[in-house]
């Protein structure tokens, strides 16, 4: 299944339930958020649920000290999107995420795009996390001019767009000496060009398979360092199983639309510079 996650970002009022509620007519959508775990704090703390001036800013400052206490709330989100992952029903997940630099991380823990929702006459600024909007540049601005007809345009251009965006594609990638430099079995270093290709193609909606000879520890090992570095792969030596859906049966070969491998004898054969092979790809592929 093509799946794609999108943080999600607007200041108070901007419509981004609105926004979900449109973009779920087109697409099965979730939409979850990074200061969930910090409301069911609050509510224990006597937070009767309410959104006004003072309770966002409440929010915010207590967001800011879970943060700094440790990972609390990223492991809330790491179990929402393996969640998400498994889910057969569900394919766009939206992370509402405030904070830039928490944006950024979100971006490369997930291989996730960005969307700014803006409206004109949305509330004023009440705390520091509605100030630092404006302080990041998305993948996706959308205006909301409080029309809900001409929002729901907008919406389904928008889903329209992304359902084109590599929809159903799969890439097989080996690992050794093609994700990370490698003197089997020890992983040396990453390889920033296959990696940032990776995670721009799985934003985009593509599936990553690992193709590769490893097994079990091994393959536990890549798989690990994978994660580690933020490089999206979706499963390893296993084929889609909307493909094996589609096709009746699993194939030893694994199924893709794109094969990348260091060892691979291609158009591409006679360029020994990987750098130049991978810039290749982001031209023929338009990303």
């Amino acid at each position: 299944m093509n799946k794609q996650i999108f943080i999600l970002n607007g200041t108070a009022g901007a419509g981004k339930d609105t926004f979900t509620d449109l973009l779920n007519e087109h697409i099965p959508t979730k939409h979850i958020s990074s200061i969930t775990p910090v409301k069911q704090a609050a509510q224990s703390l006597g937070w009767n649920g309410n959104k006004t001036d003072e309770a966002r800013k409440f929010l915010c400052e207590l967001k800011k000290f879970v943060n700094s206490q440790g990972d609390y709330i990223w492991n809330y989100l790491d179990k929402q999107v393996e969640e998400f992952k498994k889910d057969d029903k569900t394919r766009v997940l939206l992370i509402d995420i405030r904070e830039p630099d928490e944006i950024e991380k979100a971006v490369k823990r997930y291989g996730a795009k960005t969307i700014l929702i803006e409206r004109l006459l949305s509330a004023p600024v009440s705390n520091s996390a509605d100030a630092n909007v404006y302080k990041y540049e998305y993948d996706y601005q959308l205006q909301n001019y409080g029309s809900l007809d001409e929002f729901k345009l907008i919406v389904e251009d928008f889903a329209e767009q992304i359902n084109q965006q590599w929809a159903g594609k799969v890439i097989a990638v080996d690992f050794d000496d093609t994700i990370a430099k490698t003197v089997y079995p020890r992983i040396i270093s990453p390889i920033p060009e296959t990696i940032d290709f990776l995670r721009k193609a799985k934003a985009k909606g593509a599936e990553i398979i690992l193709n590769t000879c490893r097994e079990g520890k091994e393959l536990k090992d890549a798989l690990d360092w994978c994660k580690e570095n933020n490089v999206p792969i979706d499963r390893a030596n296993e084929n889609s199983p909307e493909r094996v859906k589609i096709w009746g049966n699993d194939c030893r070969k694994i199924g893709a639309d794109l094969y990348i491998d260091d060892k691979a004898c291609s158009l591409w054969h006679d360029r020994r510079d990987w750098a130049d092979l991978i810039a290749s790809l982001f031209e023929v592929l338009d990303f």
